[in-house]
């Protein structure tokens, strides 16, 4: 009979084992696809970024997005409401806008 120490430790070990994997891994396939597919150091560099970019914002993202989830569901089977207060909707109305603005004009920086 397998003890449940045993188990958690055998599922612990084979997911280090493949986290290890992966990681290393994904390093030598952005590695190899950016060193011999893209010649221009410039590309090259702004490629790595934009992945660095996108990873980040997944990596910070998927946390984020549980939480939410858990605190809509909360919300909603806790306090018993469907909407949010017209006050919370619209500071989230003005924080998007604010992002958004201020993006365009850091794209606009960018072009001039």
């Amino acid at each position: 009979m397998v003890d449940s120490l045993q188990l958690y430790s055998f599922v612990q070990i084979k997911t280090a084992k493949l986290a290890t994997a992966l990681d290393i891994g994904g390093f030598g396939v952005v590695f190899a696809a950016t060193t011999f597919a893209i010649r221009e150091l410039d590309l090259r560099i702004m490629v790595i970024g934009m992945i660095c970019a996108c990873l980040n914002v997944l990596m910070y993202g998927s946390p984020l997005a549980a939480m939410v989830s858990f605190f809509l569901k909360y919300l909603s089977t806790i306090i018993k409401i469907v909407l949010f207060p017209f006050s919370i909707r619209f500071h989230l109305f003005a924080v998007d806008f604010e992002v958004a603005f201020f993006s365009f004009l850091d794209f606009l920086y960018t072009i001039i």
